[in-house]
């Protein structure tokens, strides 16, 4: 790994040094648990379970996070977990003969006869930073809001767990609160980290949907997600989702989302169930 775990550390003190420099509003936590299993190109299935922690604050204007991931993955070794079509096609490190063997990564292996590689790997996962600015129009009762986002290579590389390279994302986000609708879009552009002797591409992304309150207390959305393939030959990655909310209190909202993928390099399927506290 290029870069070490201590060095995405150090963006911990300077989110409490932006957060105290601006009017003081309320922390945000989120804990997250997704499950995604999709083939991504290959014969067999890759599941990917995610359980990330993000710690947030925000002002009015203003947000910053930093959120810590764990991965656990079981399946093909060469695709690596969240990135744009999981890296499908990638065949890092397989080995074509035929044995089971022991990689020395406390990463039990079996190989395929032809290429593949079947592992159960586990890990930290690439950590992520972003700054946020809000802007808002009550003319149009509608929300702007521009984020940086960096994500720092943390995941071990060895095992499969990142590419091993850092990525940042600029990304624009609009919505409008129309009675109980509101729809929203997002566009993004990805710089994207390149490992030695291979070429990545920088990719646009693109969401859209809306949520709809359906009482005070719960909501209902779905939304599309795209986002172009870092690799050459590969299809892009794009996903259906569906999601459900419920205010359980007012510093505790609590929430389940489904999707479904649309091209070979997306998942199968996938859930996530979300939560958010306010302190």
């Amino acid at each position: 790994m290029r870069y070490p775990f201590s060095a995405c550390l150090l963006s911990i003190p300077l989110l409490i040094l932006l957060a105290q420099s601006s009017q003081a509003n309320q922390w945000l936590f989120d804990a997250n648990y997704d499950f995604e299993t999709g083939e991504y190109g290959y014969e067999y299935d890759t599941e990917i379970t995610t359980t990330s922690i993000q710690l947030g604050y925000q002002t009015t204007h203003w947000q910053y996070a930093i959120q810590i991931p764990y991965l656990t993955v079981t399946g093909v070794d060469t695709v690596i977990p969240n990135t744009s079509g999981q890296l499908s096609g990638r065949r890092r490190g397989a080995n074509g003969n035929g044995n089971n063997s022991d990689t020395g990564t406390g990463t039990d292996t079996q190989t395929d006869t032809t290429t593949e590689t079947i592992s159960a790997r586990k890990g930290i996962g690439d950590i992520q930073t972003s700054i946020s600015r809000a802007f808002f129009t009550q003319k149009f009762n509608g929300t702007a809001e521009l984020t940086a986002t960096a994500i720092w290579a943390t995941a071990d590389e060895t095992k499969y767990l990142g590419k091993g390279e850092n990525d940042y994302i600029i990304d624009a986000y609009l919505s409008t609160k129309l009675n109980r609708w509101q729809p929203w879009m997002s566009v993004g552009y990805q710089f994207t980290g390149e490992p030695d002797n291979e070429k990545l591409n920088d990719i646009w992304l693109f969401s859209a949907g809306t949520q709809i309150d359906i009482s005070p207390r719960f909501a209902f959305g779905f939304h599309y997600a795209y986002e172009q393939a870092i690799t050459e030959g590969e299809d892009n990655y794009a996903t259906a989702n569906i999601n459900l909310s419920h205010q359980l209190t007012k510093k505790i909202n609590l929430g389940l989302r489904m999707e479904k993928g649309l091209t070979d390099s997306s998942p199968d399927y996938g859930y996530q169930i979300f939560s958010r506290f306010w302190f």
